[in-house]
């Protein structure tokens, strides 16, 4: 009798060992995932290829019709209609 309950503690505990972890390593996976997004996100932003250039072409406009600008010196620049 105590043979068997020294067997069922000792598989309770490698249940919850086991269960502790295969947590942990599912943590580790998923932080892996979000770090290889965040690598491969910042490689997108810093390649040269995807950056957008700062040159407009002739003849493009900011698209402000019909707008007026209000900039008075020292203070913030305001559209007013």
């Amino acid at each position: 009798m105590t043979t068997a309950a020294t067997c069922v503690i000792a598989v309770q505990a490698a249940q919850r060992s086991l269960a502790q972890v295969t947590f942990q390593v599912d943590r580790v996976y998923t932080s892996g995932q979000f770090f290889n997004e965040y690598v491969r996100f910042l490689a997108a932003r810093t390649a040269p290829a995807n950056r957008p250039s700062r040159r407009r072409s002739p003849g493009t406009d900011l698209g402000l019709h019909g707008q007026a600008v209000d900039a008075p010196r020292g203070g913030p620049v305001g559209l007013m209609r």
